[in-house]
């Protein structure tokens, strides 16, 4: 079972013991995230702005260096703008 715990920023994964009925928490470092996970965030928003969608009829597809520069710009901001967030406000509040 995954549980929050908003006042550190941490998620914690308490396993539940059937003989004890007791929570045994372990914490997840959740901010920042490692640099391949920013990689793959980055992967997937390319693939995203170069697969056909129903906003891609609207709006039109990009080509493989479109997507990858514009995916590189959004990953970098919204890092950008969490962490910031993250240090206003460390805990989760």
């Amino acid at each position: 079972m995954l549980c929050i715990d908003v006042h550190s920023g941490l998620a914690i994964i308490c396993e539940l013991d059937e003989l004890s009925s007791q929570s045994r928490p372990q914490t997840i470092k959740l901010w920042p995230p490692s640099p391949s996970t920013r990689i793959m965030l980055v992967d997937r928003i390319t693939k995203n702005l170069m697969t056909p969608s129903i906003f891609s009829t609207k709006y039109g597809l990009l080509s493989a260096d479109e997507a990858d520069q514009d995916a590189r710009q959004i990953e970098e901001m919204t890092f950008a703008f969490a962490g910031a967030y993250y240090e206003k406000e460390p805990d989760g509040d």
